[in-house]
């Protein structure tokens, strides 16, 4: 049924001309040229919507070295991380909130396990197979809309948004 599923939102993309492939960013893959095709597109700004302790940006910073990014993290712990993690990154601006569609707070539970963390509580489904996911307590967020805030980043013409987030 997954297979079935990823299949099915694949055609779809595929209609518009986009596609969808996985990449993991590894250094050797980087060396090798396999992400120059990122370099062509001539990103000048890039949203790291669910930032955690900023793998993503260590990467993206060494492929668009010259591209302004904002990282949104709204978990505090992580964000410490992530401030601490990338702060080689010249053209980084870090912001300690989640993007939603309301501005407001709510409550996100901040799994041991980081990147599990979500506003939606976990269920068994994801515990068992998983049970270093199990421990996770609550933790108070901002959330805000990016039209809210939009207009305070510098933006240009060419944009990567990535998001990685659960909820």
């Amino acid at each position: 049924m997954y297979r079935k599923t990823v299949n099915l939102i694949k055609r779809m993309f595929n209609l518009f001309g986009l596609e969808i492939s996985k990449r993991s960013f590894t250094k050797d893959r980087i060396k090798r040229g396999e992400f120059d095709w990122l370099r062509r597109l001539s990103i000048k700004t890039i949203y790291d919507v669910g930032a955690n302790n900023g793998e993503f940006v260590k990467f993206i910073s060494e492929i668009l070295p010259e591209a302004q990014i904002y990282s949104f993290e709204p978990l505090k712990e992580p964000y410490e991380e992530l401030k601490i993690n990338t702060g080689n990154v010249g053209k980084i601006k870090y912001q300690n909130y989640a993007l939603g569609d309301y501005d407001g707070e709510s409550t996100i539970f901040h799994n041991q396990f980081s990147p599990s963390s979500s506003i939606l509580k976990m269920t068994d489904a994801h515990k068992t197979p998983f049970p270093y996911t199990k421990e996770s307590y609550e933790e108070k967020i901002q959330i805000k809309k990016l039209d809210s805030v939009f207009q305070d980043f510098e933006n240009t013409e060419n944009i990567l948004l990535k998001i990685d987030v659960q909820g």
